[in-house]
């Protein structure tokens, strides 16, 4: 007579869920493969939507194998069914976990780093750390950090750059103290401005310049148009160092 129609449906509904735990683990996988990647070469571009979709692929998945779970271990019970399933909801219960973990958890706790720069400044904005007798970032909390950058363009701060994820901001400040927010460089090149708008077109992460007896930490980008970025001078004839104090200054 073959299966009665509430076992053949039991079990079609079985192998759905079976089969879509597995896949949204391999396409979670796949994303997470592909998250580490860009993070190994600081390629931001492709971080945000693979975390979001490895997320909901993951959460999806491990639905599925707990929904495929319950079903085998009902009557007619489908051992072979239970174990594969238990085995993959753990799979996708630790690869989530180990996804919120590495990629969410610095994004929650990511220090605050805001530039203040002063109203209508255009050029290159140089930080330089770990400098003794520098100016001290303001920290108006915990995860907070605020470096006022001086009229020349050029900070010496005795702190030492910041070597968690961060979330950084950049502000005009007003005659008035008020602060107007800059925007930043889009990440998708693809993405186009007018040529008058003024953004932050941030530059490589921490480096180091060496000269005589003085060895310097610095990080910098530059505030202006894109027409102004393209013509700036090259990175070598940007900056002039005083060798006697160690003090970094911009070329005019």
């Amino acid at each position: 007579m073959g299966l009665m129609p509430s076992t053949w449906t039991r079990r079609k509904r079985l192998w759905m869920a079976t089969v879509a735990g597995i896949v949204s683990f391999v396409v979670g996988a796949g994303l997470l493969l592909l998250l580490v990647a860009a993070v190994a070469a600081m390629a931001p571009v492709i971080f945000i939507w693979p975390f979001g979709v490895s997320l909901v692929s993951f959460v999806f998945g491990l639905a599925a194998c707990i929904y495929a779970f319950k079903v085998a271990y009902i009557a007619p019970r489908q051992l072979r069914f239970v174990y594969f399933n238990l085995c993959m909801c753990l799979g996708q219960v630790s690869a989530l976990s180990f996804c919120l973990y590495v990629f969410a958890y610095p994004i929650w706790t990511a220090v605050d780093e805001r530039y203040v720069i002063p109203d209508g400044y255009r050029g290159t904005v140089v930080v330089v750390y770990n400098v003794t007798d520098g100016e001290v970032a303001h920290r108006p909390a915990p995860k907070t950090v605020v470096y006022d950058i001086p009229s020349g363009g050029v900070l010496h701060t005795q702190d030492g750059p910041t070597v968690e994820a961060t979330r950084t901001s950049y502000f005009y400040k007003q005659a008035d103290g008020s602060l107007v927010s800059i925007e930043k460089e889009p990440l998708d090149r693809a993405v186009t401005h007018e040529g008058a708008s003024v953004m932050v077109f941030r530059r490589a992460g921490i480096g180091n310049i060496d000269k005589g007896n003085c060895r310097l930490t610095i990080g910098y980008f530059y505030v202006g148009t894109r027409e102004g970025f393209s013509s700036r001078k090259p990175e070598g004839d940007l900056f002039r160092m005083d060798e006697s104090s160690c003090k970094l200054r911009l070329r005019s």
